[in-house]
């Protein structure tokens, strides 16, 4: 089942330490070609929407964190097998 909606932080925490948290875990799991890794892309992106929204950090902070995510996750589609391999017949 896919969280809908804003989700505030568990007490004591930031959405953008949960977002760099979850970054983190992608890039280990983009390593060592983990099958969570689409999970920790989602929550990455998801912790990070709710910084942004929140004024926790701006729109240029943002997007250079978003790049992190995208390169993250164009690296896991072109080094890990994981996802099998599609063939056009």
């Amino acid at each position: 089942m896919v969280e809908q909606g804003h989700r505030n932080p568990p007490r004591g925490h930031k959405n953008i330490d949960l977002a760099i948290s979850s970054i983190k875990k992608l890039e280990v799991s983009v390593k060592e070609c983990g099958q969570d890794a689409p999970a920790h892309t989602l929550s990455a992106a998801r912790w990070l929407e709710n910084a942004v929204v929140n004024k926790e950090i701006d729109e240029e902070d943002y997007e250079e964190f978003m790049e992190k995510i995208k390169l993250q996750t164009r690296e896991f589609v072109d080094k890990c097998n994981c996802l099998g391999t599609r063939q056009d017949t």
